[in-house]
């Protein structure tokens, strides 16, 4: 089936389209009194296993043609256990298909049915840095601007990679879809917050002067990173920045990692699992690290990273109130892993006091573990926390990339593996609230209020709104546990 040069359909996929366009409408009204008919006369079994059916041969079809591409094909062996991860993916297509429609659900604005006004809900967290309002000429800039690279990481799969295989670490997707409008971009940004809020307590005028001098002065040394995940703009990076500098009155640097299209973007987040969910990182680790785009913004995320622990540490530290907080969000989280592992591995975690001046928080996290690579399961420095202030993995509950790694080793295994992978339950943090568990969107999706989460322990994250990071760890450092270290398996409400 589908069974024609993939060069070939390329090179004429326009004029196939537009004269299957041509045809179908000149035959769409029989083609709806047909399936009128059909509808009618068939029952809701049948049309449920046709409906099957016909999506398990197309899915399979369009797999058998990307294997059939050299360069993807051999990605796809090197990483085998992906052909486990797609066909998990089919069988829980219902919750994908769920997923994606509450995904864009946000592109309505949050508006309503009831409105006559076409306005949101006054207040509402979700609708400021909404990425798909339409309404703002930047974010309807950067959808344009991901369905460009869409199609031009489609037509250089379709039109060039069935060539002779090349090594994936060649291919320059990132050239490939680069844009018109991406020139001179960059790939870090600074947001600087608003002027701090009034405290929510009963102050005087000069208490609440003398509180915000003092908060200014306490979070003066710290400094806040966020890298995004799949499918990112200059624009979408700038929202999320936004976001958590309103929420935690600080500075935010963004570090792009911008999106090939999310073709590509998906390919470069294939990770490796056997069907019973015990494998390991190390061919979603390649892939990523073979990957010039990835590779590119793994290398700024370092430099950022690592400047700001140099930069802590030469202030002195904690005793100054220096701290990174770096927070990532969906493929920025596998990113982020790999530049954690380095720095651990290499040793320069060690000698950057990361263990006292960085406190790392993931957001929708598709890793399946958070641990170090080589290193002995038997030592207490095997998990990454263990190499920072403070680590916590913050996931809603329908979010269904974050099923794929942190909620599925939170959530479905048991014997403690949960905790063997870096994910114990003092660390992760599930938000099951109904306006709020489902989609993957940081700005518009993803909450940073403490009592949507209020069925977990509390956050040190989200105690930052009026604290220093550092009093923070002071306050809580003594009434949690090692971080990745408790022996107790999470149970699941």
């Amino acid at each position: 089936m589908f069974n024609f040069p993939l060069a070939k359909f390329a090179r004429s996929a326009v004029t196939w389209i537009v004269i299957w366009l041509i045809y179908i409408t000149q035959l769409s009204d029989n083609i709806l009194d047909v399936a009128a008919e059909v509808v009618r006369r068939a029952s809701y079994e049948k049309l449920l296993e046709a409906t099957s059916s016909i999506l398990r041969s197309i899915w399979e079809a369009a797999f058998e043609d990307i294997g059939s591409l050299p360069i993807l094909r051999n990605a796809v062996k090197s990483n085998e256990v992906n052909k486990a991860t797609l066909q998990m993916v089919w069988f829980e297509r219902t919750r994908l298909f769920r997923f994606l429609v509450e995904l864009v659900e946000c592109a309505k604005g949050f508006v309503p049915a009831s409105s006559l006004d076409g306005a949101g809900p006054p207040n509402d967290p979700r609708i400021p840095d909404n990425e798909l309002d339409m309404s703002q000429t930047m974010n309807r800039h950067a959808v344009i601007c991901q369905l460009q690279r869409l199609l031009k990481s489609l037509i250089f799969i379709l039109g060039v990679m069935t060539s002779p295989a090349t090594p994936v670490h060649q291919i320059k997707m990132g050239d490939e879809t680069e844009l018109m409008t991406d020139a001179a971009a960059g790939l870090t940004i600074h947001v600087a917050p608003p002027p701090l809020p009034r405290s929510e307590k009963k102050t005087t005028e000069d208490e609440e002067l003398v509180r915000r001098r003092n908060l200014q002065q306490e979070i003066r040394n710290e400094k806040w990173l966020f890298v995004n995940g799949i499918a990112g703009e200059k624009y979408w990076l700038y929202l999320a920045c936004r976001k958590i500098a309103t929420t935690f009155s600080r500075e935010v640097t963004g570090v792009l990692n911008r999106g090939d299209g999310m073709l590509w973007d998906l390919i470069e987040c294939g990770g490796e699992r056997s069907t019973g969910d015990r494998g390991k990182t190390s061919s979603q680790d390649d892939l990523i690290q073979r990957t010039a785009s990835s590779v590119e913004a793994q290398e700024s995320l370092m430099k950022q990273l690592e400047g700001a622990l140099k930069e802590a540490k030469t202030k002195g530290g904690r005793h100054v109130g220096a701290h990174v907080v770096m927070i990532a969000h969906s493929q920025g989280c596998l990113l982020l892993r790999l530049v954690l592992d380095e720095l651990v591995t290499s040793g320069r975690a060690e000698s950057l006091d990361t263990s006292e001046n960085l406190s790392v928080f993931t957001f929708g996290n598709p890793s399946i573990h958070w641990k170090v690579e080589g290193m002995s399961s038997d030592s207490a420095r095997h998990y990454l926390s263990s190499h920072s202030a403070r680590t916590e993995h913050f996931a809603n509950e329908e979010d269904f990339v974050a099923s794929l790694g942190v909620l599925r080793s939170y959530q479905a295994l048991d014997d403690g593996d949960a905790q063997k992978r870096g994910y114990s339950s003092d660390v992760v943090f599930v938000n099951r609230e109904s306006t709020w568990k489902n989609g993957h969107m940081f700005g518009a999706q993803y909450s940073l209020d403490p009592y949507h989460y209020r069925k977990t322990p509390d956050s040190w994250l989200l105690a930052c709104k009026n604290l220093s990071m550092v009093k923070v760890t002071e306050q809580k450092s003594t009434a949690v546990p090692p971080v990745g270290c408790r022996a107790t398996t999470p149970t699941v409400p």
